[in-house]
């Protein structure tokens, strides 16, 4: 049987993106299009050769518009005069807002399907002091959802959002594009699940929290405020290993001097899940996230989490009951979060830990695949 052509528009070989894109390789012939070849401000490696399909780099116009930097992606000529393609897939963010509505507004004048992708939420555009820029952004935003056959959304809230501030039918959305894919979890990870149960005990008594993220001011990993809160309510037994580097690092150190922190810097692979799976808890205070990934990680390796709920993500743990949600602004809810973890008795853990477990499977590659094959087929 012969495959459907199908583009996709994305905005950079994001490791946790290709094994998705391998998987659909396998029912259609797909072209990735990269607005970009990385993000300067995560520290993972993207790995191409790991692609089973063919990709292609746009070419990029770098514009200041309203204190704002707008990037204007042009894809490859050939890739833009290619025939036979059934469906087009554009990924939607705010700083290449202008090419997916150039590209979704080309592609509508050549009849082609067009499936944007997105994770809008209320602070995805960033807090941008200017309002008639934010106008703006939202103005193209809709203008890619309203001429959409169909919308790939990250989760739940970004579903809800759409609907409230957009106007977008329920029935247009395809919900689940955050499923973490099997191949970048530790090849040990039974190991590591293993030596979690044997020594649960003890990581119950330690109460040794694992804090990951890209230390930075903007957007803000919330990491300060943690700190913060623990020294003002003089909260010594908690222990926080801090997982991640950047321009903030130094700051980070200094103002939690006192405190039972321990910075590691960037780690991956088996350094990274050795802390985190020994760990009792994940801590994920971030100010504003359209999603999360360590969150799945974390449910992967049996060990629950607690987030803000500026975190996409969250939906996870309110669908799973694996963690405690907070709100970052109220003190009241942060003490909550941490008594919970602090005081929770030793059944109560091992039983939400065996949740935390059940939560990732419901969140792996397969999630993704389904909701992409749903939005190619036209299905709700």
């Amino acid at each position: 049987m012969k495959k459907e052509n199908i583009i996709i528009y994305h905005n950079i070989p994001a490791p946790y993106r290709i094994p998705i894109f391998n998987g659909l390789k396998n029912i259609y012939n797909v072209t990735l299009v990269y607005y970009e070849k990385e993000d300067k401000t995560r520290k993972w490696i993207e790995n191409l050769s790991t692609s089973n399909h063919e990709y292609h780099f746009c070419n990029n116009i770098r514009l200041k518009i309203l204190r704002k930097t707008i990037v204007i992606s042009v894809p490859p000529l050939k890739i833009l005069l290619r025939k036979n393609i059934s469906s087009i897939i554009i990924l939607e963010n705010p700083s290449n807002i202008i090419t997916s509505t150039i590209l979704t507004m080309y592609y509508k004048i050549k009849n082609k399907k067009i499936i944007s992708w997105t994770g809008n939420f209320p602070t995805y555009n960033g807090n941008i002091p200017n309002k008639r820029m934010t106008a703006v952004l939202s103005k193209l935003q809709g203008i890619v959802y309203k001429n959409s056959d169909k919308i790939l959304v990250y989760g739940k809230h970004t579903e809800n959002f759409l609907n409230s501030k957009f106007n977008v039918p329920l029935e247009k959305c395809i919900l689940g594009t955050q499923g973490y894919p099997e191949v970048l979890l530790p090849t040990n990870i039974e190991e590591l699940i293993h030596d979690r149960n044997i020594n649960i005990k003890k990581i119950h008594e330690k109460n040794r929290l694992c804090f990951i993220g890209y230390l930075r001011s903007h957007p803000n990993k919330g990491l300060d405020r943690l700190i913060n809160f623990l020294k003002k309510n003089n909260i010594k037994n908690v222990y926080i290993d801090v997982i991640g580097d950047g321009p903030q690092r130094n700051y980070l150190e200094k103002i939690s001097c006192g405190l039972n922190f321990k910075f590691h810097g960037h780690l991956e692979g088996d350094r990274k899940y050795s802390i985190l799976s020994q760990s009792k808890a994940l801590i994920l205070p971030s100010e504003t996230d359209s999603w999360g990934w360590v969150v799945n990680e974390s449910s992967a390796l049996n060990v629950p989490v607690l987030c803000s709920e500026k975190v996409m993500a969250k939906e996870i743990i309110e669908k799973e009951n694996n963690g405690k949600i907070f709100d970052i602004e109220n003190e009241e809810s942060f003490t909550e979060a941490i008594k919970w973890i602090s005081e929770i008795s030793i059944d109560d853990y091992i039983e939400i830990c065996k949740i935390s477990g059940k939560a990732y499977k419901n969140y792996n590659q397969d999630y993704p695949l389904n909701a992409f094959m749903k939005a190619l087929k036209n299905e709700t």
